[in-house]
């Protein structure tokens, strides 16, 4: 990256207020906020910080939030407001606050780089700063070779989409890696590193892991670095990782992250969240992943809509935990949850075996351990997800089970064909035409079994 010089400022980052301060918590970016004095107390530290986070707002903005705050606004603690600088128990600023990536509580203490280490880090310039918090990010892309390719291809979830970026650079870009963090429900990230290569004298001298890679761009027609592809429909089971995908490829500016999210998002749908209609249900979206399982259990006789709309903003939310203990090193895990609904009226003696409070509701089981939680609160989005960080921070009520319940197998009802009404009323009411009410009735049963056969098979939300 190329960065502004001093003789060049950049513009400050901006300045939030209480109201935003408390939004970011609410977001699943990082954020780098400088917690800042008021300015008759500050002088030329402030000036340093200010200058260097402008210069980062100015090349990454897009992968992250960068800002400043006073420490002397109010906000919200666990007796009422009070001063940000006691809230955080900040003795000294300007400090940098830094919220990793994914999901964040404000009960939780924020990584606070000291006043004089946040001075120090500006002051190197906004080079050293960009590589600290990059080390803070997470970083989701496999790195891929023609002899991993296969891997890639078969590892994980066969049926997700894969995104390729094929480039020239060694590492991941931060622009690439906040793409594949915004889609990491949807798809699996990998990097191909392409040597570059001026003529064949330089070709016969490169590595032959070197090689691989170019004999793989040369497979999809590589040209032009970077090029990105996206699979458009997973393939069947990938036996012995053969590449059974639809590639597309990305013709916009590689430099364009909101370009690149319009065309990959049509081309990734959400993960469909499975619907428990029997034990075989269970089974392959709980029993056989592992983790936790977390069952949106919905009440077929009040707003279903609303409620499938609370579980798929839940159920699309990226569910990267990073551990940050200094403002060197971070641990960034994939929570291992998974997601399943079904109607509380149509499996009430396996609710009753978990323990399931009045639906709707959530539940949230330990699938090794045989423990459940579940959703005590309103049944909203942000009381689901004050829930779920509950759940990943291991500060929920968990009560034990025996064994795993069994569940009844639903058998959907076929739909009232209009067709077959009206066959009917023409039958009765025309007794000359009686044939002829017949065979529409006839027809339009066929038609409307059709239909009903249609409607069965969208179990998936």
């Amino acid at each position: 990256a190329t960065y502004v010089s001093a003789s060049e400022p950049a513009p400050p980052p901006r300045l939030v207020d209480g109201v935003q301060y408390a939004g970011m918590f609410e977001r699943d970016e990082m954020v780098a906020l400088a917690v800042m004095a008021p300015e008759n107390q500050c002088g030329e530290p402030c000036f340093v910080v200010e200058r260097t986070l402008g210069k980062i707002a100015e090349k990454m903005g897009d992968v992250l939030t960068v800002a400043t705050v006073s420490g002397t606004i109010t906000v919200e603690g666990p007796d009422g407001e009070v001063p940000l600088f006691e809230r955080l128990n900040i003795t000294a600023a300007p400090v940098l606050l830094i919220l990793p990536f994914g999901r964040k509580s404000m009960e939780k203490q924020p990584l606070i780089v000291d006043a004089q280490s946040t001075v120090g880090l500006c002051a190197a310039g906004a080079k050293v700063l960009r590589n600290t918090l990059l080390q803070l990010m997470p970083d989701p892309v496999q790195r891929v070779t023609r002899h991993s390719f296969k891997r890639f291809l078969s590892e994980k979830d066969p049926y997700a989409h894969r995104v390729l970026l094929f480039t020239h650079n060694k590492e991941v870009s931060p622009l690439y890696r906040r793409l594949c963090l915004d889609f990491d429900r949807r798809a699996v990230c990998g990097q191909v590193t392409v040597p570059k290569v001026v003529d064949d004298e330089a070709k016969a001298k490169l590595s032959q892991l070197d090689r691989a890679s170019l004999r793989l761009a040369d497979k999809y027609g590589v040209q032009q670095f970077p090029t990105l592809f996206v699979s458009r429909a997973p393939g069947s089971v990938l036996e012995s990782g053969q590449d059974a995908y639809d590639w597309a490829r990305y013709s916009g500016s590689p430099k364009d992250l909101m370009a690149m999210r319009l065309w990959l998002d049509p081309l990734t749908p959400p993960v469909p969240v499975t619907r428990v209609k029997s034990t075989g249900d269970w089974d392959t979206g709980c029993t056989q992943l592992g983790g936790v399982c977390v069952l949106f259990v919905l009440d077929k006789t009040r707003d279903v809509e609303g409620q499938r709309h609370v579980l798929n903003l839940v159920a699309a939310r990226s569910l990267v935990q990073t551990d940050s203990s200094s403002a060197t090193s971070a641990a960034v895990a994939r929570a291992p949850v998974h997601f399943s609904w079904l109607y509380a009226q149509e499996q009430p003696a396996a609710l009753a075996m978990l323990r399931a409070p009045v639906a709707p509701t959530v539940l949230a089981i330990n699938m090794k351990k045989k423990r459940v939680a579940a959703l005590r609160g309103a049944f909203q989005e942000e009381a689901v997800d004050h829930f779920l960080d509950q759940v990943l921070d291991g500060t929920a009520a968990l009560e034990e089970f025996s064994q795993f319940p069994r569940f009844d197998t639903v058998k959907e009802e076929p739909r009232k064909s209009r067709s077959k009404g009206k066959g009917k009323g023409k039958q009765g009411a025309t007794k000359g035409k009686q044939g002829a009410g017949k065979g529409k009735t006839q027809g339009g049963s066929k038609k409307g079994t059709k239909k009903s056969g249609g409607s069965r098979a969208k179990d998936e939300l």
